[in-house]
Formats: structure tokens, C-alpha cells, sequence
């Protein structure tokens, strides 16, 4: 009997179209002794929860973005963060190989052999931004748009910390003695 509640739960869920991550909707978890009628959408009992299909997590309907509002937003973040790291690396001393690539939602910033490469790219599927660091490894950012807020932040659900504080962080490392300065860039939590 409970595979078939649970195979049910995912079909309803499947059918919905409204999940943070974009790839299907939230179904509604409840206690597993309540039987499936209990357990709709339009149960009262404060017990219940809506989650992802996919990841599991709580989903908070507050913070779901659409399709446009991600894009926008994944757009510009690259776009900005494309134009700071081109900045950067022209004005760096310490870094004579260097190379910063653009395109198709995946920015490549090569900083050389001894420094590593970076990778910051969409992911629509999942409405996320994922990194790759030689430093910190590989990173996956949920855009966050609190309620009341004109913009939102990237943030790894896991850890707390934001897209642009990372780069902080480790940029200012590899960018010893230069001015770095992540956190002035547009969809950060500083803003």
C-alpha cells in the first residue's frame, strides 16, 4: 500500500508545475500513518509540508521564482560578474596567465596553471547557478528572492554562503594586494 501512496504523491507532483528547482512540482508530505485522502493540499493540519521531488528539500513558497525571473537574473549575474572578472584580470600584476571566456550561460575565468580555472554556469533545469573552484570545489546556487525585495542573491542551500561571497573570498586570495570587491556587484544579499 505504500508504494502506491508514494507512486501517487509523485505523479501529483509531477503534474504540478510550480517547484523551486523547476523540473516539477512540490508534493505534499504528511505523516505516513494519515491516509492519502488526508493528506491533499487542502489539509489544515499544520504538520504538513510541501518538498521537492527531486531534492527533497522544504519548499517555502515565498522564495519559488519563475522561469523569466530566473533567466533575468542568471543573465545579468554572469553578465556582471563577466565584465568584473575582465576588469580584474586587466588590472592584475600576479597573474600573467590569464583568460576569461563567455558564452551560452558558462563563464570560464582561467587563471593559470598555478591558480586553477573557474567555472560559473546556468543551470535551467534546476534554476541554479553552479560553480566550479579549484579551492572550494563544486558549488550549487538557488536563487533566492525574499518577499518585499526588488532583488534577490544566490545562495548554496547547504552552507548559507552566497555566490559572490566565495569569489570574495577566494578572489581576494588570488588577487593578493589588488582591490577585489564581489559584494558591490548586483544580486548579492549586501545590495
Amino acid at each position: 500500500m505504500n508504494r502506491i501512496r508514494l507512486y501517487l504523491r509523485v505523479e501529483e507532483a509531477l503534474s504540478n508545475s510550480n517547484c523551486q528547482r523547476g523540473v516539477a512540482g512540490p508534493y505534499h508530505l504528511s505523516d505516513p500513518a494519515d491516509s492519502l485522502a488526508s493528506s491533499s493540499r487542502n489539509n489544515n493540519n499544520n504538520n504538513n509540508m510541501d518538498i521537492c521531488v527531486f531534492c527533497g528539500n522544504p519548499i517555502d513558497a515565498d522564495y519559488i521564482v519563475d522561469d523569466a525571473t530566473y533567466d533575468r537574473a542568471c543573465a545579468e549575474t554572469l553578465d556582471t560578474l563577466s565584465d568584473y572578472f575582465d576588469d580584474l584580470i586587466d588590472s592584475a600584476v600576479n597573474l600573467p596567465d590569464y583568460d576569461v571566456v563567455y558564452g551560452d550561460g558558462v563563464l570560464s575565468v582561467d587563471l593559470g596553471p598555478v591558480n586553477g580555472m573557474y567555472v560559473i554556469n546556468r543551470q535551467k533545469p534546476s534554476k541554479q547557478i553552479w560553480l566550479s573552484s579549484p579551492i572550494s570545489g563544486q558549488k550549487r546556487y538557488d536563487y533566492i528572492l525574499p518577499p518585499g525585495h526588488g532583488t534577490g542573491h544566490w545562495i548554496d542551500q547547504e552552507t548559507g554562503e552566497t555566490l559572490h561571497e566565495i569569489l570574495q573570498v577566494e578572489m581576494g586570495q588570488k588577487f593578493r594586494g589588488q582591490s577585489v570587491n564581489f559584494l558591490m556587484l548586483p544580486y548579492t544579499s549586501h545590495n
